[in-house]
């Protein structure tokens, strides 16, 4: 959140979600806002101002605000040492949606994003004829995408296949894999 320009960086933001299971709730990654400035400026909120299930903007700002779905505002963002200097959000229990959020305290100035929420992208990789790994998905946001591939599950080096993104929604992996190794992959939506 930045105190100088009064906005959010990024102020459009896409989560994709984690669960799909009939009777198992739909559940998105959080979102933690910290002020870019240093101590003393203005707080700030991140609260959410869709409809109906809309954040209790009479919750005072340094309360938790509990207004179903939203465990969006957890408060006031002070740079002040003494106070905690982010917020974390958290969607539950929601389908995809798009969602408006804003500061409450600076949103007339133009402090305004939008959140949306995406199914999962899930990924099908077949074997070519050659031995190239097809993947291909069409699930997920709108797109561009980013194609990342590394050797390990917890991709701690991946290399994006799709460099600049691509807006196809399938990409062949021709790369010819090392003697009892084995890829993985991870596409991601490129914000």
């Amino acid at each position: 959140m930045d105190s100088a320009t009064y906005s959010f960086i990024p102020s459009n933001l896409r989560l994709e979600g984690e669960s799909t299971t009939p009777g198992v709730p739909w559940e998105y990654g959080c979102v933690q806002w910290r002020s870019t400035v240093g101590f003393g400026v203005f707080a700030h909120s991140s609260t959410d101002e869709t409809g109906g299930a809309a954040c209790n903007t009479s919750t005072a700002c340094t309360a938790t605000n509990t207004s179903p779905p939203c465990e969006w505002e957890t408060g006031s963002i002070s740079a002040d040492i003494l106070s905690p200097r982010y917020s974390v959000c958290h969607y539950m229990n929601i389908g995809p949606t798009t969602r408006r959020f804003g500061c409450r305290f600076h949103a007339s100035v133009g402090m305004q994003g939008v959140l949306t929420v995406v199914q999962p992208i899930q990924i099908v990789v077949n074997k070519g004829t050659s031995g190239e790994a097809m993947l291909a998905w069409s699930t997920g946001g709108i797109g561009p995408w980013d194609v990342n591939r590394d050797a390990t599950g917890a991709m701690p080096a991946p290399l994006n296949l799709a460099s600049p993104s691509t807006t196809l929604r399938s990409l062949t992996d021709a790369t010819s894999l090392p003697a009892g190794g084995r890829f993985f992959y991870l596409v991601t939506e490129h914000n």
